[in-house]
């Protein structure tokens, strides 16, 4: 038996909760499953239809492509073109440019809330100021982890044909990573904050690294 596609998910930019898009043609509502929140006011029926059409459409696409790579012959698939129509006619590509920049601002906003952690006093670390940090660092993490999917992307589709290259987005999910520890850690109760500042290091670093790429690509389109 063929296994079907995963269906297509989707984030809400509001509370960062991920959810499929299956959710939102079936509850009709046009809110994001998590918080609720609406997600594209007056434009309900056309998120709605278009959320349909879509995970439709990968079902038929991916269906099409897996019976096609099984015929046997003389005939093979080039996943490099299937890849770049949907990373670059859809927008992914301007996207990935903005995600570095993303990053580095979460990670500002996060260094001032350790520093004015490790202001307060030991018995002044409220559960609820540790559950708030975690819940901060791990949608820094699942931001590191787009990142490193949509680099993986790029970077298959730059190399057609030539075969497995290492993982662009690997550092990026190192990364994240040590974000997850970070976040269990304040969880769990631990007030050290060496681990944090070592997560957000490195994801300041990947932002850093891929942002000054994603510029330099920019300006060779533009021809600046």
């Amino acid at each position: 038996m063929i296994p079907a596609a995963a269906p297509i998910q989707a984030r809400c930019r509001r509370c960062q909760g991920d959810f499929f898009l299956y959710e939102v043609v079936e509850e009709k509502t046009g809110e994001c499953p998590r918080c609720r929140w609406p997600l594209s006011p007056d434009w309900v029926p056309l998120l709605v239809e278009e959320a349909k059409r879509a995970d439709a459409a990968q079902r038929h696409l991916v269906t099409a492509l897996r019976r096609l790579v099984g015929l046997p012959g003389n005939m093979e698939i080039l996943p490099h073109s299937v890849l770049r129509n949907l990373f670059e006619e859809i927008g992914w590509e301007r996207e990935l440019a903005s995600e570095p920049t993303l990053i580095r601002e979460e990670v500002r906003r996060l260094r001032e809330q350790v520093e004015a952690w490790e202001r307060l006093a030991p018995e002044e670390g409220t559960s609820e100021n540790r559950r708030s940090m975690a819940q901060a660092l791990r949608q820094l993490g699942g931001r590191l982890r787009r990142l490193g999917r949509a680099l993986d992307l790029s970077q298959d589709m730059e190399a057609g044909e030539e075969g497995p290259q290492a993982a662009a987005g690997q550092a990026a999910r190192e990364a994240a990573a040590r974000l997850d520890a970070a976040a269990d850690a304040a969880a769990a109760g631990d007030d050290s904050t060496d681990e944090l500042r070592a997560g957000l290091d490195a994801a300041e670093g990947v932002a850093s690294v891929h942002g000054a790429s994603a510029d330099g690509l920019e300006r060779q389109k533009t021809g600046g």
